[in-house]
């Protein structure tokens, strides 16, 4: 595991309601829930009881574990949750299922990495892990207000995952030196599970995935220069949400006062650090990178966090080298999906 990875959750259902029949589902289990509690049968049927709409739900969820790598013949084809959100009522398993799964929960104390944004968490007897985390994941970007309850909810998500987490990591160095107002903070890095890069094969012209493979990365900035806005937790606001590129899973936003589709800022969102996090592939966990700015890198894909806590001055030099670690990960820049820039 990447020394800075601090988090991960996510895989499950778009809630359709609390009585929906069972579906095809792939992450967002349900908005602003309170009460969770999570059980797991040996049928590897899981039930998560809580509270929402004004009532208590017990979904169950089952049919699902990890994640394939991408496929290009069937970008649909990635793996899915079955989830029923009437205890069973409905569906293959049977009408009250889920009192089934609360008196015969084989799912004991959690035995794997930390979590972000972790509410509860287990492992089976089979070693693999069941895990509930709360995120607020479509936040505006450019940290400014939400303008509707589900733009600021706690998303509720599920995972199921045996092995190694997701790997999604980033460096950071300047963009365009020479312009007016640069040069600007800019990351780079790369999304991978187990090997293989994390991407899909269509999005809307928005930007949001139109296969079960694409993933959107959110990015965080802490304490930007900024006096208006939604303030997370800790000081951070939403910055921007993009796509990672086919075929490497990389990524390569830079930091600017405007973004396409919000109002621009007068002062880009340069913070003191930044944090970055995304749905895992499948019903992986979804996984988290906390860094600084640009600053004290050190050249070379193994060095992943900086030599001082601290950002620094532009460097010229250090922004060369760090040019060369990008290049690194994407070896034969292809637009519109290259992430290496020339300054």
């Amino acid at each position: 595991m990447r020394q800075l990875l601090i988090g991960c959750v996510a895989a499950v259902a778009l809630a359709a309601g609390p009585l929906a029949a069972p579906a095809a589902a792939s992450k967002l289990l349900d908005r602003n829930a309170h009460y969770e509690t999570l059980k797991v049968d040996s049928n590897r049927v899981a039930l998560v009881t809580y509270y929402a709409h004004g009532h208590t739900i017990h979904a169950l969820l089952w049919h699902a574990i990890n994640a394939l790598r991408p496929n290009a013949a069937h970008p649909k084809s990635q793996v899915k949750f079955r989830v029923n959100y009437a205890g069973g009522f409905g569906s293959a398993l049977g009408t009250g299922y889920w009192r089934h799964v609360s008196r015969h929960n084989v799912c004991g104390r959690y035995k794997g990495p930390p979590l972000f944004g972790l509410v509860k968490a287990c492992t089976a007897p089979d070693g693999s892990n069941w895990a509930l985390q709360v995120w607020q994941r479509e936040l505006r970007d450019n940290g400014w207000n939400s303008k509707s309850r589900e733009q600021s909810a706690w998303e509720l998500h599920v995972s199921h995952w045996s092995g190694p987490l997701p790997d999604l990591w980033f460096k950071a160095d300047w963009i365009y030196a020479g312009a007016r107002g640069g040069p600007f903070d800019h990351i780079y890095g790369t999304f991978t599970y187990r090997g293989n890069p994390v991407y899909g094969f269509g999005a809307t012209p928005a930007g949001a995935p139109t296969d079960s493979y694409g993933r959107l990365v959110y990015m965080d900035t802490l304490k930007p220069p900024w006096k208006t806005g939604y303030r997370q937790v800790g000081g951070w606001y939403r910055y921007n949400s993009f796509l990672t590129h086919r075929p490497h899973g990389d990524f390569c936003p830079g930091v600017f006062p405007a973004i396409a589709g919000v109002p621009s800022r007068p002062r880009p969102g340069r913070g003191t650090e930044y944090r970055i996090t995304a749905n895992g592939p499948g019903v992986t966990p979804i996984v988290a990178w906390r860094d600084y700015g640009p600053g004290f890198y050190k050249p070379g894909l193994q060095n992943l966090h900086p030599t001082r806590n601290r950002r620094g001055p532009y460097n010229a030099r250090l922004d060369h080298k760090l040019n060369a670690d990008q290049r690194r990960i994407d070896p034969v820049p292809t637009k519109p999906n290259s992430c290496y820039y020339t300054h």
